[in-house]
Formats: structure tokens, C-alpha cells, sequence
């Protein structure tokens, strides 16, 4: 029993190792396939992971650059801003002030309209006050024509009379002296 023992593990053994050996080379082949397969995984791994890199890189530069443009843009657009609200004010300054200059404009032309009223309404009163002087000139002419014409007539009645007192006096002293 002792023998056995000894020669069921041995045969035990050659059967192992019978069967090692037989499937040593396939096993071999399996782990050499095996450690490809995981290799060759390992590189599509690799690659996909740079591929993933280079995308995520390329993005990333895209959107920086997009980020750039969308910065550009939007100072862009500030400045545009800040150009039209300076633009509305320097307006609504100009405008402020051309408003001022044309209230000062109305009221300095209410007043000469004022004053050109006032003038023009002392020129109608000089203008009626002298036609009042005209008229009363007119009639005063008028008046003095028909006085001279009646001192005229009275004039020439009393030269008349005179002449008549004259000739009568001279009449009489001719009838006096012959008397």
C-alpha cells in the first residue's frame, strides 16, 4: 500500500502532464491569442482614446474660437452700443441746445415783434395825427381862401367905395367950385 501511494500520484502526474503537454501549445496559442486580442483591444482603446482627444481638442478649438468670435462680437456690439448712446446723447444735447437757442430766438422775436407793433402803431398815430394837421391844414386853407376871397370882395367893395367916395369928393369939389 505504500508503493501505492507512491505510484497513483506519479501516475497521476504523467496523466497531467500528458495532457499539459498536448494542450501546453494550444494553451500557449489561447494566452498568446488571448494577450493579442488584449493588446490589439488595448490599441483600439488607445486609438479610440486619441481619436476621442483629438475631437475633444478639435472642439475645444472650435468653441475657443467660437467663444473668441462670440467675445469679438458681443465687444462688437458694445462698442456699437456705446457709439449709438453717445451718438443719442451728443443728439439729444444738440437738440437741447438748438431747442434753447430757438426759445431765445422766440422770445427775442416776440420782443421785436413787440417793439415793431409799438412802432408801427406810434407810425399810425403820427401817420392819423398828421393827417389831422392835413386835414385841418385843408380846411384852414380852405378857410383862409374863402376869408381872402371875402376880404377881396370886401377889399374891392371898399376900393369901389373909395373910388365912388373919391369921385363923388371930387364930384362935390367940382360942384363946389363951380358953385
Amino acid at each position: 500500500m505504500k508503493k501505492l501511494y507512491f505510484i497513483i500520484p506519479a501516475i497521476l502526474a504523467f496523466i497531467f502532464l500528458y495532457f499539459y503537454l498536448s494542450e501546453r501549445k494550444a494553451i500557449e496559442i489561447s494566452v498568446a491569442a488571448q494577450k493579442a486580442r488584449l493588446e490589439q483591444e488595448a490599441e483600439i482603446r488607445r486609438q479610440e482614446e486619441l481619436a476621442k482627444q483629438d475631437r475633444a481638442r478639435k472642439e475645444a478649438v472650435i468653441q475657443a474660437e467660437q467663444r473668441a468670435k462670440e467675445r469679438e462680437q458681443k465687444r462688437l456690439e458694445e462698442e456699437a452700443q456705446k457709439e449709438a448712446l453717445q451718438t443719442a446723447n451728443s443728439d439729444r444735447e444738440k437738440a437741447l441746445q438748438e431747442r434753447e437757442r430757438m426759445y431765445k430766438q422766440s422770445i427775442k422775436s416776440q420782443d421785436d415783434l413787440a417793439a415793431a407793433k409799438d412802432q408801427l402803431a406810434r407810425a399810425r398815430e403820427r401817420v392819423r395825427l398828421q393827417q389831422v394837421q392835413i386835414d385841418h391844414i385843408k380846411a384852414s386853407a380852405k378857410e383862409a381862401a374863402a376869408k381872402r376871397s371875402i376880404y377881396q370882395d370886401a377889399l374891392d367893395k371898399l376900393e369901389i367905395a373909395e373910388r365912388a367916395a373919391a369921385a363923388e369928393a371930387a364930384r362935390l369939389a367940382a360942384t363946389a367950385k363951380k358953385s
